[in-house]
């Protein structure tokens, strides 16, 4: 059987650092400049700057929910992982007592 261990501290730890670095994009973002005039391109900058920017925010948005799923997920385990050791508890208690 293969053992396999979590350290839920330094996950926390990690994704506390992940969601700093999106805030820090997402104010980077929030600080970009109106487009500048550049004539007939003007527009077409516009549109692809603005593009980037809320693609930016979306793979910023998806991280943010990954990072509360992974820790509903961790806080789970956490409580899988008691009742399977209850479990197998009665299970030995049971064949201790034939």
């Amino acid at each position: 059987m293969t053992d396999i261990y979590v350290d839920r501290d330094g996950m926390e730890i990690r994704l506390r650092e992940v969601i700093a670095r999106i805030d820090e994009s997402d104010a980077t973002l929030s600080d970009l400049p109106s487009a500048p005039d550049a004539g007939i391109a003007t527009s077409i900058i516009a549109l692809i700057a603005s593009a980037g920017a809320e693609a930016a925010g979306v793979a910023n948005d998806a991280t943010r929910g990954l990072s509360a799923i992974t820790n509903d997920v961790l806080d789970d385990m956490t409580v899988k992982n008691e009742e399977i050791a209850d479990h197998i508890r009665d299970i030995e208690e049971e064949l201790d007592g034939r």
